[in-house]
């Protein structure tokens, strides 16, 4: 009587062991993290999309362990490091090409440590507005002021509409548009939101289709408030902190 050929048990068997086996952490490259840079506010799913920016935060990977401070210094492009009271850093870095080739690197390199992207988001009102004016435009144009002024970079940006009309609050007599934007350096949030300071409030101008000439445009920056309450059809009415 032939013996039963059991090489085939062993595959499968083998197969079951590589399936049971815990998959290596992977680490992503430079330039996979590139390739998931995107332009729009939006991805293909519908689902927010945000920029790499040139701030990290560095934290251990687990609660009372410590950073080696060796471990963030001396990277290439730092400009900027803060230690916070857990034991975390926040390095910001001269260009986005200098922040994502580190924080490759520093992923690679220490496991032991948690890396992200720090970004800062801020909301912002808007009057002058109407739906006649155009997304882009205005996405260009108060995006560009903010870069200016505060030597930020806008990773994200975002004016609240229902389609293609916007969302308007009520305040006083006159309309306001609202939307929210995300910065790359806590200095530049910084900046926007001090009350004290110049760039609290901003004036633009703005072409209109329907007018003959620039018409004003003009707002407040706040900052962003993670937990809205009383959101209704008219606008975010807690969608910011004074």
């Amino acid at each position: 009587m032939p013996k039963k050929d059991n090489s085939s048990n062993d595959k499968k068997s083998e197969k079951k062991m590589e399936k049971s086996e815990k998959p290596e952490k992977k680490v992503e490259s430079k330039k996979q993290i590139e390739m998931k840079v995107e332009e729009h506010e939006e991805g293909n799913d519908g689902n927010k999309v945000v920029k790499p920016g040139r701030t990290l935060l560095v934290s251990p990977a687990s609660n009372g362990s410590s950073i080696n401070e060796s471990v963030v210094t001396g990277l290439t492009g730092l400009k900027n490091s803060f230690s916070t009271k857990n034991g975390s850093y926040f390095l910001t870095f001269d260009t986005i090409e200098n922040s994502v080739s580190n924080f490759a690197k520093l992923q690679k390199e220490n496991s032991d440590l948690k890396v992200k992207f720090s970004r800062y988001q801020i909301f912002f009102t808007i009057k002058g507005l109407n739906n006649k004016n155009d997304y882009t435009a205005l996405k260009k144009l108060i995006s560009e002021h903010v870069e200016q002024k505060t030597g930020g970079i806008v990773l994200y940006f975002k004016l609240y509409r229902r389609g293609d009309n916007y969302l308007f609050g009520t305040k006083g007599e006159e309309p306001i548009g609202y939307g929210d934007l995300t910065i790359d350096t806590k200095e530049s949030m910084d900046l926007l939101l001090n009350k004290e300071g110049p760039l609290k409030n901003y004036e633009l101008k703005i072409e209109n289709a329907d007018a003959d000439k620039a018409v004003d445009i003009s707002g407040t920056f706040y900052r962003f408030n993670k937990n809205p309450k009383n959101v209704d059809g008219s606008g975010p009415k807690k969608a910011y902190i004074n």
